[in-house]
């Protein structure tokens, strides 16, 4: 993983749950929610690291087991189960099924809203980021118009959190506003989009610089979508500082913790090529978009499902980079993804 930090606190989890487990055995109705509660902790500790099968395994088995000790509890466990089930659907969408995160997330947004009707001040940070959440899941399966209100919701929410305590919130409001700023940018919002693209990436600048190894990561994110809305509302040449930038710092991050961070450069530099190439340097473009393939190439071969979605449009702007520069396509680089490719295409045929 890189980082001596990350792998300590990874291995302390996986002991936490080895020693749950086996007491949960023992005493099931006394050791289950605290088995749940180290499992849900596991999950987002594997999420960070890039280990996306065995994350989305934890989260499953920290959500049924939050079920089951809430359904004979609920005023006690209920808040657990909907925290499992945010982590779910994010753990749900980083592996690609996109379609099957969408019930947890209106779930632990709908828990959340009732706990927060009971007890604003305790549940209503939770709930701003239940519903963060389920604009990102509707998003992921089509519902672009639908995300809207759940992403603007939550933004107002953070924004009255941080104007009261802003140091506990600000973080969030960043994280609001970057949410919203995406999703304005996907029903066609482009102005609107800036605005929040803008201030999200200030925020994160100002986090970032106070602390650098918790927001670097953040601050590349809002970077990256800053540069695509300023393209989209043709400030061509503007985007290109903020993607050189995010891909510099996602490099960084990269070189220490190459699981976590390699996909998001390869991303990263997809970002990149498309700015130079809206300002005519198309022989720069081909090169990032080139790198980007060569790097999330592995990570698309070993799980196709999850890493598709970006891999489709960095595989066709490449081929056609290569024909407006007259490059011949490297079939050794393209092959192995033509051929996944194929193979899902035939697979989803026949479940059709």
């Amino acid at each position: 993983m890189g980082q001596p930090w990350l792998s300590e606190a990874l291995n302390a989890d996986h002991e936490a749950v080895t020693i749950h487990h086996q007491l949960a055995v023992i005493a099931p109705d006394a050791y289950r929610p605290y088995l749940a509660g180290a499992l849900t902790n596991l999950a987002a500790r594997l999420g960070a690291v890039g280990q996306r099968e065995a994350a989305l395994a934890a989260a499953q088995e920290a959500t049924d087991l939050y079920r089951g000790v809430a359904a004979k509890a609920p005023g006690a466990y209920r808040p657990d189960l909907a925290r499992a089930l945010t982590n779910l659907a994010i753990r749900l969408i980083e592996i690609g099924r996109r379609q099957e995160a969408l019930a947890p997330a209106q779930e632990a947004a709908d828990l959340y809203r009732e706990l927060a009707a009971k007890a604003p001040d305790a549940y209503r940070p939770y709930l701003a980021g239940a519903l963060n959440n389920l604009a990102n899941s509707l998003s992921a399966v089509g519902q672009i118009r639908e995300a809207l209100a759940p992403a603007q919701e939550a933004l107002d929410l953070y924004r009255e959190l941080a104007a009261k305590t802003p140091y506990a919130y600000r973080a969030d409001l960043a994280m609001a506003l970057n949410t919203l700023a995406v999703r304005m940018s996907e029903v066609g919002r482009h102005q609107e989009a800036l605005t929040s693209a803008q201030e999200a990436a200030h925020l994160y600048r100002e986090l970032a610089a106070k602390a650098p190894d918790a927001y670097r990561p953040d601050l590349a994110m809002a970077l990256d979508n800053l540069a695509t809305v300023l393209s989209e509302v043709g400030d061509r040449e503007g985007a290109i500082a903020p993607a050189r930038e995010a891909a510099d710092l996602y490099r960084e991050l990269a070189a220490v913790a190459p699981n976590a961070y390699l996909p998001a450069l390869a991303g990263s530099l997809a970002v990149l090529a498309n700015c130079l190439e809206q300002n005519g340097d198309i022989a720069g473009a081909f090169e990032q978009n080139r790198e980007a393939i060569e790097i999330y190439r592995p990570y698309f071969l070993a799980q196709p499902q999850a890493f598709v979605h970006r891999m489709v449009p960095m595989r066709r702007q490449y081929i056609e980079r290569c024909e407006e520069l007259g490059h011949e396509p490297d079939e050794a680089l393209l092959g192995p993804i033509a051929a996944v490719l194929q193979e899902m295409q035939e697979r989803a045929g026949e479940d059709a």
